[in-house]
């Protein structure tokens, strides 16, 4: 089974003359002995600003502290996990990964 990282283009912008740009990505898995293939995505709960990105604010007391695993994550909003039995056709990139 091979893993790929997936993306395609979500959104694009221009702040002060520089182009921004926003992916979706996902991780897609191919059965190179079947031709099976699958992708794993998930998307945020609350899609109100791109500040709300799926990414924890970690709470620690030192970079030693992470390091010993003694930290807290804090997360600003929740995902939906989801599953495709196809590699859909609005993902324009594949990397293989392993």
């Amino acid at each position: 089974v091979e893993v790929y990282y997936a993306e395609f283009l979500l959104a694009q912008w221009v702040l002060d003359s520089a182009p921004w740009n926003a992916y979706h990505s996902g991780l897609a898995f191919l059965n190179r002995d079947t031709g099976e293939r699958c992708l794993y995505d998930f998307s945020p709960v609350d899609t109100s600003s791109v500040m709300k990105m799926l990414m924890p604010e970690i709470d620690a007391s030192s970079k030693l502290a992470v390091l010993l695993g003694d930290y807290r994550l804090h997360w600003s909003n929740h995902a939906r996990t989801q599953l495709e039995l196809t590699w859909p056709s609005n993902y324009e990139r594949f990397v293989r990964i392993g």
